[in-house]
């Protein structure tokens, strides 16, 4: 690569010097700590809402343990209302 001021192609030395000037610059960047910063908390949020996931699918199993034939009542419920808002509109859908 040539150098930008004097038209003379620049020695290893200087090339190394430069970019090690540059990456120093683009560890100074003031949006680098930002974006660790939104990645550390996004990777915190992530995790608590997959622990409350598993918490909560943990209640349900127990739940449908202690009381099978409730929940075979409500997923027999649940499949009917969503069979008939299908139904529905598929039948008002097609002529």
């Amino acid at each position: 690569m040539a150098a930008a001021h004097t038209g003379k192609p620049e020695t290893p030395r200087a090339r190394v010097a430069r970019l090690r000037k540059e990456v120093g610059l683009l560890g100074a960047d003031p949006v680098s700590p930002a974006v660790a910063d939104f990645s550390a908390r996004t990777s915190r949020a992530l995790g608590d809402i997959s622990a409350a996931v598993q918490e909560r699918t943990r209640v349900v199993s127990e739940q449908v343990e202690q009381r099978p034939f409730a929940a075979m009542l409500v997923a027999l419920a649940l499949g009917w209302l969503v069979s008939r808002v299908l139904g529905t509109k598929r039948s008002a859908s097609t002529p």
